[in-house]
């Protein structure tokens, strides 16, 4: 157990403030926010934080773990706002009176201490996507460069963080789940952090704050594009859509700030019903996300269409049901990194997958609760590997690389989970839509995608080429029959769709 180490008074409001580390400088007032330095025997007051934004982490000021085989406490966080949302880096205490940071992201987690003396950060002018970089004696894929602001902080932490400017941090990834991050608040003197992927479950926590549901008020809040009332029911909720008009709504800076991402135009069929609940690879899952996306690959005139379920387990986690012609896939994004090198397989798990499609991925529309900051429209770039049943995709824009596995899930097994209506599915061979949807445009993404067999749509100049096929054909009719005196005679189209299937 932690002893205190240091009490003394705010100087703003004279409230106690403890400091339990002999290693922290600076701690924030639990009571007026100040935030204050240690200095000697003396407190003093350097500014004020803003309230923490609520995030309904299961981690709180005073949670216990295990680490490398000695007890800790988190005795402070530091949150971050990054462009798709926020995230947490908790500060721990061993039994040995070392630092530790625990760093969570939208349910993930990672074990992580300051890098050991004599191993330093690459140059930041080598931090970018995609590369590998040594780091030690291990090598790293750069997964994110993303610029961030500290929004808020609480507890103590054993550096005065930057509070003035916008601070660049780096994650890099290993194949085994190891986990190197870059904090370049100070671009002459980074600070590197070692760590490893784990699970809450690993870390033995105890003394986890009390689950709760994310409260939006009684009545819920109005729709800004309908009126209509919307709530929200997951912890974490970024953007969700309204159920009467279809409006995707942001609440990531409070309801009160709630705004238009995009008004969508059509409504497309779902095989699941939002809501949904059941039991799939020994885990309950409740459905509460829905997204059609589709992909082209260069020089094709075919867009192919799949749909991802977005899946919530207080357990597990989020995990993506994608609906493909090919069948039915669970998807989990990963914490670690393949070892791929842009050739034609990457390397992970001991198993080798060989390239199978490279596409531009596009988000059609989107129905639920997320909680990434969704947007309708928005293009990257994915890749998909495959080892026989088993998918590797990565998903990769200017500022981030996503990777995620997949795993075939039998439609008998899945009918046994979950109400599935098969003239929705595109594994059960439902059509695609007739055209690409035209909806409002937006940036970001979420989720994953494994396109192989997707159902396909004709589009672009292709369909411009038909339909002028098409329209000279009438035209020739017309004529045709014009200088015939057999007024039977005629044209007649099959019925199909533009750009659709029969």
């Amino acid at each position: 157990m932690i002893q205190r180490v240091y009490r003394a008074a705010c100087p703003s409001c004279g409230a106690p403030v403890d400091f339990q580390s002999a290693q922290s400088v600076l701690a924030v007032c639990g009571y007026c926010r100040s935030t204050v330095v240690r200095d000697g025997e003396t407190l003093k007051r350097t500014g004020s934080v803003a309230e923490l934004f609520d995030d309904f982490s299961p981690l709180q000021l005073g949670t216990g773990g295990k680490a490398d085989g000695r007890g800790f406490t988190l005795v402070g966080r530091l949150q971050y706002r990054y462009a798709d949302g926020t995230w947490n880096e908790w500060y721990g205490v061993d039994d040995s009176g070392a630092g530790l940071w625990v760093s969570e992201d939208n349910g993930h987690y990672v074990l992580m201490r300051d890098a050991p003396a004599g191993i330093a950060a690459p140059p930041p002018e080598r931090l970018v996507v995609g590369q590998q970089q040594q780091i030690g004696n291990g090598f790293y894929r750069i997964v994110n460069v993303l610029d961030a602001a500290l929004i808020s902080a609480q507890g103590e932490v054993p550096f005065r963080p930057v509070t003035d400017r916008p601070i660049r941090s780096v994650d890099a990834r290993t194949s085994d789940g190891r986990v190197a991050t870059i904090d370049l608040s100070d671009p002459q003197a980074p600070r590197l952090y070692l760590g490893q992927a784990v699970t809450l479950a690993q870390l033995e926590l105890t003394n986890l704050r009390e689950p709760q549901e994310k409260a939006v008020g009684s009545q819920g809040f109005a729709c800004p594009n309908c009126g209509a009332s919307v709530e929200a029911h997951l912890a974490g909720t970024q953007r969700l859509t309204c159920a009467s008009c279809a409006s995707l709504i942001d609440i990531s800076q409070g309801v009160g700030a709630a705004v238009i991402e995009a008004k969508q135009n059509a409504q497309i069929p779902m095989a699941i019903p939002l809501g949904a609940t059941g039991t799939l690879k020994g885990a309950e899952w409740q459905v509460v996300g829905f997204v059609q996306r589709s992909g082209a690959e260069a020089g094709d005139d075919e867009r192919f269409f799949w749909s991802e379920y977005l899946l919530y387990s207080q357990r597990a986690g989020f995990r993506f049901l994608v609906d493909t012609t090919d069948g039915w896939n669970l998807v989990q994004t990963l914490q670690s990194a393949p070892v791929y090198g842009g050739g034609p397989g990457v390397a992970f798990g001991g198993k080798t997958y060989g390239l199978e499609s490279s596409y531009r991925a596009r988000v059609e529309f989107v129905c639920g609760e997320f909680y990434w900051k969704v947007k309708i429209g928005q293009e990257l770039t994915a890749t998909d590997f495959r080892n026989g049943a088993q998918v590797l995709s990565q998903e990769r824009d200017a500022t981030e690389e996503t990777w995620s596995a997949g795993e075939r899930v039998p439609e008998d097994e899945l009918a046994k989970a979950l109400p599935v209506d098969n003239a929705a599915s595109y594994a059960a061979g439902a059509p695609p839509p007739p055209s690409p949807l035209e909806l409002s445009r937006g940036g970001g993404i979420g989720g994953v995608g494994v396109p192989g067999g997707a159902a396909r749509v004709t589009t672009g100049s292709g369909c411009l080429t038909l339909f002028a096929i098409l329209f000279l054909m009438v035209i020739i009719a017309i004529i045709l029959d014009s200088c015939d005196d057999d007024d039977s005679g005629g044209w007649g189209g099959s019925g199909s769709s533009f750009g659709g299937h029969k």
